[in-house]
């Protein structure tokens, strides 16, 4: 056998993971994550999963309401931004690369960049009709400021 042939061979062996030992470690850390989260909120008939290169793509698996393919991907596209915004931090500190949705009926992926994560907005900065689409979709709330300030106690407290 010539050794021409075997340099390539050897080439893909050596170079097969190149990451550091805390890169091996946070990829092993999403995944558990996932595995553990998705055995807790399965009575909610959603999933996490782990997926892509090293497992660097978050995937909320639920099922979605629309009746095509086109009505589907607007409210994945509407319930991704919603459900995210403001984890971008939160996604980069534990390695996420993208983050996205998958609809459990359809396979249908709908996925963006964790840079492209928008910031939280507050409850009274959206409109009336993204409040009420929100109740629609099933997407929890935002908490809206407390009136009452920090340190004092409400009545029965």
């Amino acid at each position: 056998m010539h050794l021409s042939y075997l340099l390539p061979i050897l080439l893909t062996f050596t170079a097969c993971d190149l990451r550091s030992k805390e890169e091996r470690l946070q990829e092993m850390e999403r995944v558990q994550l996932c595995e553990r989260t998705s055995k807790i909120i399965k009575t909610f008939h959603v999933e996490w999963v782990a997926t892509g290169k090293h497992h660097t793509t978050l995937l909320y698996v639920e099922p979605f309401a629309g009746s095509n393919e086109q009505e589907l991907r607007a409210t994945m596209e509407w319930a991704l931004v919603t459900r995210v915004e403001g984890t971008r931090p939160a996604l980069e500190k534990a390695g996420w690369l993208r983050v996205g949705l998958r609809d459990r009926a359809t396979g249908i992926e709908l996925t963006i960049p964790v840079s492209d994560v928008p910031d939280a907005r507050p409850y009274e900065l959206l409109s009336p009709e993204e409040r009420e689409r929100m109740l629609e979709q099933h997407v929890s709330l935002p908490r809206p400021s407390s009136p009452i300030r920090q340190g004092q106690q409400g009545v029965g407290e």
